[in-house]
């Protein structure tokens, strides 16, 4: 079965898109893939390699949409959910992990 992978400008479920920051060499479906720490675009948002995943780029942990959580984005305070666990919401639609 397996897990989308989340890439950069995938969605998160506070309407913020993922901004790959921590690698820049490896792509799926021709968008950067996402790495453990990687922010959105409402500022912080950090991601979490929240599934477990052992799969790394560059020995930082991937992510994928099973979902992985993050930690809170600028928003959540003081607007709370979905920003205090901006976790993903999407994936590439072609490719799989695990």
């Amino acid at each position: 079965m397996g897990y989308k992978c989340h890439r950069y400008g995938d969605t998160r479920v506070c309407g913020a898109t993922t901004v790959v920051i921590g690698q820049s060499t490896v792509t799926i479906d021709g968008k950067l893939w996402a790495v453990k720490g990687d922010t959105n675009t409402h500022s912080s948002g950090a991601l979490i390699n929240s599934t477990g995943t052992s799969v790394t780029i560059n020995g930082i942990p991937i992510i994928v949409h099973g979902p992985d959580h993050a930690s809170a984005d600028d928003l959540c305070i003081p607007v709370g959910e979905p920003h205090c666990d901006p976790y993903t919401s999407d994936g590439a639609t072609n490719t799989v992990c695990y």
